[in-house]
């Protein structure tokens, strides 16, 4: 039975401006601090307060399951990977045992599910999100932790993480509580593992590299059960989309998690692709508007912390038998070669900052 805290209920009351605590909402926070049914109630509104009451209850499990995967501390760069960093304080409501702080929880369920049904019961949800040219490290009560890389957001319930973008986790193993990562097409069921997944918003597949550990994957158009999923192991990689999953090895960590060091690994990547992940990184506006250009791959690494973009740019252009040329912000590629224009120095303080001043170096 639950504590009968008389002075919640006449809290509630006054609440309701109903100090005779004759209103039924008074009724039945009553009932349930008391562990009791509602007395003289019809059998089709019974069975909806046992409804409500099993979900309150549920409410509380989910809500202590997400406090032993949450109560996260991140930790915010100032630039892609940079060194300035801004730590944040814990989730106000973690470690919260009060009852009276849960009574006012419970108020607003009930009044909203009285307003709108009865629903499934809510949960603790926590959201991550970056920018461009930033990351961001999330470190878990568990143990765990989350990376994410530049315009990346992260959705996390007790149970499962959502990514649009690219995260590497680190994750503890729990063979009684298994977590899930998705993307817009794929499912992970985590054993244990060092990995990263991959999907923004413009990219019609994920991509879901393992460091260490295993890992086990399905599209998310299938039910994801304990015994089905492709396995992947350390330096493996699979590509997931729609269509199926196609999976490849020899891996290194370089290729799959360099990114969280600062360092971009392209290998046969196409220079669309390329010019949109060096975008996210340096906080740019990269356009290669000749298509036959953007189609075409490239082998490069770049040392996002201390190789500016010019740099960068020219010796890709050099490379490719073509060149830049720079309005304000924005950097144009263009077939063929050609003088690299940007404006005087003096101007380009002041129309698009340098990566070295944005990123604090």
């Amino acid at each position: 039975m639950r504590e009968d805290l008389t002075d919640d209920t006449q809290g509630i009351a006054a609440l309701l401006g109903d100090p005779d605590a004759r209103h039924p909402l008074v009724r039945v926070f009553r009932a349930w601090l008391r562990g009791e049914a509602l007395a003289e109630t019809p059998p089709e509104q019974s069975a909806s307060y046992a409804r409500l009451v099993r979900r309150i209850d549920a409410m509380q499990q989910t809500r202590r399951g997400a406090e032993r995967r949450g109560g996260s501390t991140p930790v915010l760069s100032g630039g892609f990977l940079g060194t300035r960093s801004l730590r944040l304080g814990r989730l106000p409501w973690r470690g919260v045992q009060s009852s009276r702080v849960w009574i006012a929880a419970v108020t607003c369920v009930i009044v909203g599910l009285m307003m709108r049904g009865i629903t499934h019961p809510a949960e603790v949800t926590y959201r991550w999100q970056t920018k461009i040219a930033e990351s961001m490290t999330v470190r878990l009560a568990d143990g765990s932790s989350i990376v994410l890389a530049p315009s990346t957001s992260v959705t996390l319930t007790a149970h499962l993480a959502t990514v649009t973008g690219q995260a590497a986790f680190s994750v503890i193993a729990n063979a009684a509580d298994p977590f899930l990562v998705q993307t817009h097409t794929a499912i992970v069921r985590v054993l244990g593992t060092h990995f990263s997944v991959r999907q923004y918003p413009n990219e019609p597949q994920s991509r879901v590299t393992v460091v260490g550990g295993r890992v086990a994957i399905q599209r998310r158009s299938h039910e994801m059960r304990a015994s089905d999923g492709t396995v992947l192991s350390a330096q493996m990689m699979a590509m997931v989309s729609d269509s199926g999953i196609v999976v490849t090895s020899g891996i290194t960590p370089r290729e799959s998690i360099g990114w969280i060091q600062g360092t971009l690994v392209f290998n046969h990547v196409p220079l669309r692709d390329v010019v949109a992940e060096l975008s996210r990184a340096y906080g740019a506006d990269i356009q290669v508007p000749d298509s036959a250009l953007a189609r075409r791959p490239l082998v490069a690494e770049v040392q996002v912390r201390t190789e500016p973009l010019a740099r960068v740019l020219g010796i890709i252009t050099a490379t490719m038998d073509a060149h830049y040329v720079r309005h304000g912000g924005t950097y144009v590629l263009t077939s063929g070669r050609g003088e690299h224009v940007t404006p005087p120095q003096s101007q380009q303080d002041s129309l698009f900052p340098q990566p070295e001043k944005a990123y604090g170096r």
